[in-house]
């Protein structure tokens, strides 16, 4: 059987990925989101584990209906998308930020885990900045303000909600988050 470019690149790929999250070792709370399908979660980028050099740079929470995380890690993963997102920021974080310079476990997505490999190849794994998204937006959280904001918005307004996320870490130990509709304090 003569395998096509596409196909052979793409296990070239799979076998990369595979060589390198092999070479990092899992978090023993490691594991892969598509176990986790309809579940409510709350999620937040790992650093403990991602200064460890171990997989798992994304923490997941247990979430209430609300959205709010409850109890202890829950699992991690490098890699989750969600559906019926709520973002959750702190005040309170923000200015211990600015006052002691020490990031605190305030914000987050909390979201229903829905399927990867769905949107799966509109992702390009080896330029995290480059995922090839065509319905969302790349968003970041500022800790000096305490909440989410669209990437590209120069006013920094905060989001709420979204449709939901796409929550990648790379093999670099760098996060990227993309929200599909995402709404504001006033919904516009």
């Amino acid at each position: 059987m003569k395998l096509t470019t596409k196909q052979l690149k793409q296990i070239i790929r799979e076998e990369l990925e595979e060589v390198y999250y092999n070479s990092r070792g899992n978090h023993e709370l490691y594991d892969d989101a598509s176990n986790h399908i309809g579940e409510r979660v709350w999620v937040h980028t790992e650093r403990t584990s991602k200064n460890q050099g171990k997989n798992g740079m994304i923490g997941v929470y247990r979430a209430t209906d609300k959205g709010t995380k409850t109890g202890n890690p829950y699992f991690k993963t490098n890699a989750i998308a969600l559906e019926d997102c709520k973002f959750f920021g702190s005040a309170y974080g923000a200015r211990k930020f600015k006052e002691t310079g020490k990031r605190f476990l305030v914000a987050g997505i909390s979201g229903i885990v829905s399927e990867w490999n769905d949107h799966e190849q509109d992702w390009n794994t080896f330029n995290i900045h480059n995922p090839r998204d065509p319905e969302g937006q790349e968003i970041t959280y500022d800790p000096t303000l305490g909440y989410f904001f669209l990437m590209n918005d120069a006013d920094k307004k905060e989001i709420k909600e979204a449709d939901a996320i796409f929550f990648i870490a790379s093999e670099q130990g760098e996060w990227y988050v993309s929200a599909v509709n995402p709404k504001f304090d006033n919904y516009d």
